[in-house]
């Protein structure tokens, strides 16, 4: 449970699959693997620019990320109780 490039290739992979951009936030203790992803998606001459965004930040400064309008799908991976709490505020 909870291998960092594991759960972030299983929110990531889907969203490619759909050709739906997608912002990540990684988790603030285990952010350079999803930075390393990052680093190989962007090699992908198949990726068109601005297809993803890999953004390392604190949960408070992230929070802009749970209000954001232009957000249509919130995915988690973390507790209940944290989850529940970003479900209301999207």
């Amino acid at each position: 449970f909870n291998f960092p490039l594991n759960l972030v290739a299983h929110k990531v992979a889907p969203s490619i699959a759909a050709g739906c951009p997608f912002v990540l936030k990684p988790a603030s203790k285990t952010p350079l693997s999803a930075l390393l992803l990052g680093d190989i998606l962007a090699s992908d001459p198949l990726l068109p620019k601005g297809a993803f965004s890999i953004v390392p930040a604190t949960r408070g400064a992230a929070d802009a990320l749970t209000t954001d309008d232009r957000f249509k799908l919130l995915s988690f991976t973390g507790s209940p109780a944290v989850g529940w709490k970003l479900k209301e505020r999207a």
